[in-house]
């Protein structure tokens, strides 16, 4: 639930106008899986959102255009070289187009294996001055795990910036460990330029990390030695985004 009213509180804060009595959001994915199994739908629903889906290969201005936010759930997966599709490009170009007219996006995007998910996210959030790094958020002293089920690793931080989009969040669950050999990890350290405000750090024993053989996660620090970001947020033209990179199950 805290982290459900987290990412609706984000939503709030990106919208500028309302075209509608009740706000409308896009989600915009190659999958829809996780939201139809989870129940992201309804929740925002009865959250008062009007609710709608886009693949990635219909984004354009006009398929945009009747929506307050987006929300980019994941990319079309980046080639070898690190570059997209033409058709991945365009729809990348038209939703920065669209925040710059006045929408309001979040960008989660924390999908893809092999890194090429990570690299076509950074092909749309570059030109914004943000990137995601190849680094997990992780804080071995506030950590827990699930005691049944996946038994996932949680870490929890308190080291929230009073900001309208975390009006009502004290606290905030995190999944803290990369999974598969390919070392995918479930929460990216983004690095951000200037024009962001971060919204979420970690707590000051927390750290971003890299992943080493088979996946593993280093215990060395990366980028950041302590308290990395995790959510942020910023104009852009006339609009708004924010970046919280979590894997999409763990996101609504």
């Amino acid at each position: 639930m805290q982290r459900f009213l987290f990412c609706a509180a984000i939503l709030f804060g990106c919208l500028n106008s309302w075209a509608h009595s009740r706000p409308a959001v896009a989600f915009v994915s190659r999958q829809f899986t996780y939201l139809e199994e989870y129940g992201a739908y309804q929740d925002l629903r009865e959250a008062g959102f009007e609710v709608g889906v886009l693949d990635w290969k219909t984004v354009k201005g006009e398929s945009l255009r009747p929506f307050n936010v987006v929300v980019l759930t994941d990319i079309p997966s980046a080639d070898e070289r690190g570059k997209l599709q033409p058709w991945a490009e365009q729809a990348c170009a038209a939703v920065r187009t669209y925040i710059g007219n006045g929408g309001g996006c979040l960008a989660c995007m924390g999908a893809g294996g092999w890194d090429k998910g990570r690299v076509a996210a950074n092909v749309l959030l570059e030109p914004l001055a943000a990137q995601l790094l190849d680094e997990q958020v992780t804080d071995p002293e506030n950590s827990y795990r699930q005691t049944r089920g996946i038994r996932w690793h949680y870490s929890w931080t308190t080291n929230v910036t009073p900001h309208p989009a975390t009006e009502g969040i004290s606290a905030l669950f995190y999944p803290a460990r990369p999974w598969r050999a390919d070392g995918q990890k479930t929460l990216y350290a983004p690095q951000l330029g200037e024009g962001w405000q971060v919204l979420v750090r970690g707590e000051a024993s927390a750290r971003s990390s890299r992943t080493g053989k088979h996946g593993i996660l280093e215990e060395a620090p990366a980028t950041y030695l302590t308290s990395p970001p995790i959510a942020a947020a910023r104009t852009f033209g006339t609009g708004r985004v924010a970046v919280f990179a979590l894997w999409p199950n763990w996101t609504f």
